[in-house]
């Protein structure tokens, strides 16, 4: 099996997750291997951004169909809502049972590969699960089927009957099983809190409520001084592993992470979430749906 530096990554990430280790922001002094974490991470997003994180719009998905360009679309939705309604053509793999069920993927880790969900947030985390097993060319459909449906794209509700898990009949190396046993751990984690996502409405609540929290907008600069949530604050993506001290040393701080359309904000909740902090969430649809939704705007 191909192997690059992401399995690190994950493997470093879930185990300071699950150790309970203290979130970086309450120590100036950064441990050796939390160093080498750090520098990992900002590796794997600076491999993003030409790609624009990984991300994927609808049209783009539909055009690729229409076109007849092949590649595998992997619904992580459950089977329930895969059976109501779905892209034609598409696999379905629940989110919490990807880490057990990634040996039914393109062999070739060069295949082509599009994941979504409802909204973008559980694709937003299959799509992460995925790259870093390996897969070099899988991209998250921002927005999800919901946006698929708003673009009056097709979608099919013929009844459809799921195909069961296949079983994994290669043996896997110790390493590769450690990093599927982490990943499952985590999803479990997060799936009873929705997945670690938040509502713009619940957000705006907070807001509304003097909730004391966090909003950490994660868009570029540029992004940012043209309207954001009031009192959020602006670490960019790309820059957030190596400015960790600068969030709150408390690793129970509310924390709400956005950006433009909720694809940017599932990998800094990640990374927030594998660095200690529990009560941090990914707020869907980003700053779009809070601007659609005439929310206030501090500029």
């Amino acid at each position: 099996m191909r192997r690059n530096h992401k399995l690190l990554v994950i493997i470093f990430t879930v185990t300071f997750a699950l150790s309970g280790l203290t979130a970086v922001g309450q120590s100036q002094n950064i441990a050796p291997f939390q160093k080498q974490f750090i520098s990992l991470w900002d590796e794997t997003l600076t491999q993003l951004v030409p790609v624009r994180w990984g991300s994927i719009s609808p049209s783009e998905v539909n055009a690729m169909i229409v076109a007849g360009v092949p590649f595998f679309l992997l619904d992580v939705r459950t089977t329930a809502e895969f059976q109501a309604e779905r892209i034609a053509g598409a696999v379905n793999i629940p989110i919490d049972q990807l880490p057990a069920r990634l040996h039914e993927l393109p062999a070739d880790r060069e295949a082509p590969i599009v994941v979504y969900c409802k909204v973008g947030h559980r694709g937003a985390l299959g799509f992460s699960l995925i790259r870093q097993w390996g897969y070099v060319n899988v991209r998250g459909m921002v927005g999800g089927i919901d946006a698929w449906k708003a673009a009056r794209f097709p979608t099919d509700t013929t009844p459809v009957t799921v195909t069961p898990p296949q079983p994994q009949t290669r043996v896997l190396p110790p390493c590769d099983k450690q990093f599927l046993t982490l990943w499952d751990d985590m999803l479990t984690q997060v799936k009873p809190v929705r997945w670690g996502s938040i509502t713009i409405a619940e957000t705006n609540a907070m807001l509304l409520g003097n909730v004391p929290f966090l909003a950490l907008d994660v868009r570029t600069p540029a992004e940012f001084a043209t309207g954001r949530i009031p009192g959020a604050v602006n670490i960019p993506l790309d820059q957030l592993p190596s400015r960790l001290r600068e969030l709150p040393a408390d690793p129970e701080t509310i924390i709400v992470v956005y950006c433009k359309a909720g694809h940017r904000s599932v990998m800094g909740f990640a990374l927030l979430r594998q660095f200690g902090y529990v009560n941090v969430t990914s707020m869907v649809g980003g700053m779009d749906a809070w601007r659609a939704a005439g929310y206030p705007i501090e500029q």
